[in-house]
């Protein structure tokens, strides 16, 4: 509250007979009383939950969680699968596998999978909400964007040579690591379908069946890496040839899953 009447008219100066100076306005501030602040209950805010509830909510979790994380876990082990079998063909094999591996990951697959998360929280509001039709519209558009976006990264790919030695990379280690992406292109498209059914599928709650695909493609990578490396000793392109075999089979399994 302010006071100015009085104020005002008591103050004031020599400079007040300047016709060129402002008036002044003072102005008396008069406290207001606070309120103290009231203390809610902790408790009745965040409810604890009963232990059973908590045990109960945590096997959901894991139930749902841990397909995810296994999934995760044999994808990621056929990469170290095929890092072994270079390395067991020497230090040449190994250096363009690794070059081609880490090339492929970082400018490809990561580019796919990061770009189909968007679809993730949409996909899990449409199921929510009931609404199929919004799902499989979203489900479409997300391939459709990650085909487009695969073109630019198989171009990429294609000139990944000339890259790497104005980069001063060794020419024999390019050369191989060359050839190992070329016959990784195909997975710019397996990549593109099979990250939007994976968010598709996980957005339902549907995740075991992700599981078993991503095992059918562990077990089958070994076996075509020694086919085409140990019997016909194609080297790096067949190590390349049979991570492009396991990853197309595990899209036909999703598509499976998809259509029940």
């Amino acid at each position: 509250m302010c006071n100015t009447s009085s104020t005002a008219a008591s103050m004031s100066s020599p400079g007040d007979n300047n016709p060129l100076l402002p008036p002044h306005l003072y102005l008396d501030v008069l406290p207001l009383s606070i309120p103290p602040p009231s203390h809610t209950n902790i408790k009745a805010l965040l409810p604890l939950p009963s232990p059973s509830e908590a045990l109960r909510e945590a096997n959901s979790i894991l139930r749902l969680s841990f397909p995810i994380a296994l999934t995760a876990t044999l994808i990621y082990s056929r990469s170290a699968l095929s890092m072994i079998i270079l390395g067991a063909h020497g230090d040449l094999p190994l250096a363009a596998g690794s070059l081609a591996i880490a090339f492929a990951n970082i400018t490809g697959y990561s580019v796919l999978s990061g770009l189909s998360l968007g679809m993730e929280p949409l996909c899990s509001q449409a199921f929510g909400a009931h609404q199929p039709h919004l799902l499989a519209q979203t489900f479409h558009r997300c391939v459709l964007f990650l085909l487009c976006s695969a073109l630019p990264i198989a171009l990429l790919w294609l000139n990944m040579s000339g890259i790497l030695l104005f980069l001063g990379q060794d020419p024999e280690v390019v050369a191989l690591a060359q050839t190992y992406l070329l016959l990784a292109i195909p997975d710019l498209v397996s990549f593109s379908l099979i990250h939007p059914i994976r968010i598709y599928l996980r957005s339902q709650g549907v995740t075991r069946p992700l599981t078993v695909a991503a095992a059918v493609a562990a077990a089958v990578h070994l076996p075509a890496n020694y086919l085409f490396v140990a019997r016909l000793r194609l080297g790096v392109p067949g190590v390349s040839a049979a991570a492009t075999i396991s990853n197309a089979l595990v899209l036909p399994l999703d598509v499976m899953k998809e259509d029940k």
